[in-house]
């Protein structure tokens, strides 16, 4: 027979059990499907484990191809742009929707999808990626190398500034991406027909821009022909660009282009060095017969995807793609490990990889379908049938990383290193305009500002804009930081902030010093200094904006009654835990 301590024990680890099942059902993968490759794209979801959802909305558009692209705006709030491509006529542009998804709690409902917040055009046709610096949303395509500024200021989302290819003929948009406050952009080069293997590629371009689009630098990379609306074919990591390229000619008819690569590429002197070409794998090892298409970084962990359309289904244009586990330091001398997956079908062209970070889920894009991974070499395949229709587009409702390393926000403010000074501590500024740390990242992502940043519950918007990394000797009572050209103006009602992080030991959150801007200069201290600055060495630049609480009408009044569905029963049964344990310890004194 049981005892007291011993029911006890079984109710606690099932309430336990049921607030980590909620916990892990928030995240979620959005996707859009087609019956046809020509039919226009229905949107659906995953949430956490559960069976796809669809539609949420059908007959959107894109009846040759769309894209799905969360990312956050000018205030830090999470937006998701859906881009639809006609196919119809040299001219037409991509519509693109701008969805402010809401709560979590309303992601399943299709009626949340109704409308866009915005729906705009700009000069990129054919969209292939986004990015974001600042106010900014950046944009280019396949059908011709220009990259579009559009201006997300007061959800305005209009185009005001235009990049196009000096040698724009037989130049292809594939890439875009913002680090260290600048803007990178991969263009192909193709001479004659790409459905044709006469078709002669050029190598890839790498060009790097200021957020007002002028040119810093440009150079010539190793890879040639890439697909870059597939997550994961280039991936960062630092300062560090993997690029997968397909090496040219996409093979259909048996085989596979035995000159595809993968390569790396340092963002600050853009010099590329191949780190694998698929005829020395096959040589190294003899199953692999692959074009990469992809890499996910998580956690020590690398994971590449290889396809191929040697139609291993017996039909013409039917695709096999696999899922390899390696190590950075393995893939670096060109090890690309042990497969860890297989999927084959009749039809899908759908390659790489989407990691969510809020679930930890791994997402392989499997052709027509999607896999997710579950550990060693297990994966729940979402099949065409599954999502009632072929595979278009899909990605985790959250600002990520195309490292697949968890949510990413690079900074929208950039300085230059000359611009801060620091005085009463032995302190050297040693980096600016890094991405913000993971922890605010996520915060900012998902709301739980009280979790990390001191006076957090305060904050009804938390938007990071520089984080600078510090050095410090001995110790000192304050340290006074003066940044330049700071070149921002906050909202109305907003409060800027300097954030630094508490020694592991004394709590490990994010304590906040208010910031002042006059004349583009930017001051603030840290007091104490010695509490911070390890093992993390950085300060976060922030701008936050007030929780407005307004006044109950009739205080105290009402019946009691709890009205708050799942999400408030859960934070019952959360506040009830410390009370049963508290009653527990009662009980065994």
């Amino acid at each position: 027979m049981k005892t007291r301590a011993q029911k006890f024990k079984i109710l606690l680890s099932a309430l336990l059990v049921i607030l980590l099942a909620a916990a892990g059902a928030s995240a979620d993968l959005l996707f859009t499907r087609q019956t046809t490759y020509s039919d226009p794209v229905s949107l659906g979801i995953i949430t956490g484990s559960q069976a796809p959802f669809s539609p949420l909305q059908s007959n959107m558009g894109g009846n040759q191809g769309n894209g799905i692209r969360p990312f956050l705006d000018a205030e830090g709030r999470l937006r998701v742009a859906l881009t639809f491509y006609t196919g119809v006529g040299g001219s037409t542009p991509d519509v693109v929707d701008v969805f402010d998804p809401g709560p979590r709690s309303a992601w399943t409902v299709p009626s949340n999808w109704n409308r866009p917040l915005k729906q705009f055009t700009c000069s990129v046709k054919n969209i292939r990626a986004m990015a974001t610096i600042g106010n900014y949303l950046y944009a280019t395509g396949y059908d011709k190398a220009v990259i579009s500024r559009v201006v997300m200021t007061n959800d305005a989302y209009a185009e005001n500034k235009v990049w196009a290819h000096p040698e724009i003929r037989g130049k292809h948009g594939e890439g875009l991406f913002s680090y260290n406050g600048y803007l990178y952009a991969i263009i192909t080069d193709t001479a004659g027909d790409p459905m044709q293997p006469s078709v002669a590629y050029g190598p890839n371009q790498i060009w790097k821009f200021d957020k007002d689009l002028n040119v810093i630098a440009s150079a010539d990379m190793t890879g040639r022909n890439m697909d870059g609306q597939n997550d994961g074919v280039y991936t960062r990591v630092g300062s560090k660009l993997y690029v997968c390229s397909f090496g040219g000619y996409q093979v259909t008819d048996g085989g596979y282009n035995e000159k595809t690569t993968i390569e790396v590429c340092d963002l600050e002197t853009l010099e590329s060095t191949l780190l694998a070409r698929g005829e020395e794998t096959h040589a190294r090892f003899p199953e692999w017969y692959y074009m990469f298409s992809g890499l996910a970084f998580i956690n020590g962990r690398v994971f590449l995807h290889g396809t191929t359309w040697t139609a291993p289904e017996g039909v013409q244009g039917s695709h096999q793609m696999v899922v390899y586990e390696t190590t950075e330091e393995k893939l670096a001398a060109g090890d690309i490990g042990t497969r860890i997956g297989s999927f084959a079908g009749s039809y899908g062209i759908q390659m790489g990889f989407n990691y969510d970070p809020d679930t930890g889920y791994l997402w392989a894009r499997a052709g027509d379908g999607l896999a997710r991974y579950d550990g060693g070499s297990s994966w729940t395949l979402f099949s065409a049938a599954d999502l009632k229709g072929t595979l278009s587009a899909a990605a985790p409702l959250s600002a990520v990383s195309s490292s697949g390393g968890g949510t990413i926000i690079p900074a929208s403010v950039p300085v230059e290193l000359p611009d801060v000074s620091v005085s009463g501590a032995e302190m050297t500024v040693t980096a600016v305009n890094a991405d913000a740390p993971e922890p605010i990242a996520r915060a900012v992502n998902d709301g739980s500002y009280p979790s990390i940043v001191q006076n957090g519950a305060s904050f009804a918007s938390l938007k990071p804009l520089n984080t600078i990394s510090a050095s410090m000797d001995g110790s000192a009572a304050a340290a006074a930081f003066t940044i330049k050209n700071f070149d921002y103006e906050p909202a109305a009602g907003a409060s800027l902030w300097a954030m630094a992080r508490k020694k592991a030991g004394l709590g490990g959150g994010y304590d906040t010093f208010p910031a002042s801007l006059k004349d583009k200069t930017l001051s603030f201290e840290i007091t104490e200094p010695g509490l911070y600055f390890a093992p993390e060495n950085v300060v976060v630049i922030a701008e936050s904006t007030p929780v407005e609480i307004p006044a109950p009408e009739k205080p105290w009044e009402g019946d009691g009654a709890g009205t708050g569905g799942c999400n408030s029963g859960v934070g019952a049964m959360a506040l009830a835990l410390p009370a049963l344990l508290a009653a527990a310890q009662r009980k065994r004194r």
